[in-house]
């Protein structure tokens, strides 16, 4: 989720790092997802690879868009994570 956090216009358009956090966020995820593949196909096969998929793309996209509120809530708690 956090990485829908970090792709919302409001983080890339206040920090001067912003966009650059953005294209970190979604190169970061080419590896994660070759992880995913090697690790979990191999050991349980190709659905729940998949499903894995799903669950990570729905979550980032729940951060992305439920981000806001969680900006305005629990910023003390996100800064202590990215400590």
């Amino acid at each position: 989720m956090l990485d829908g956090i970090a792709l919302l216009p409001l983080v890339t358009e206040t920090s001067s790092a912003g966009r650059e956090l953005a294209i970190g966020v979604i190169v970061h995820r080419l590896p994660v997802g070759m992880a995913i593949w090697w690790v979990v196909r191999p050991q349980f096969g190709t659905p729940l690879a998949l499903a894995i998929f799903g669950l990570v793309i729905l979550t980032t996209i729940l951060g992305y868009r439920i981000g806001e509120d969680a900006l305005a809530s629990s910023a003390p708690v996100l800064a202590l994570f990215h400590a």
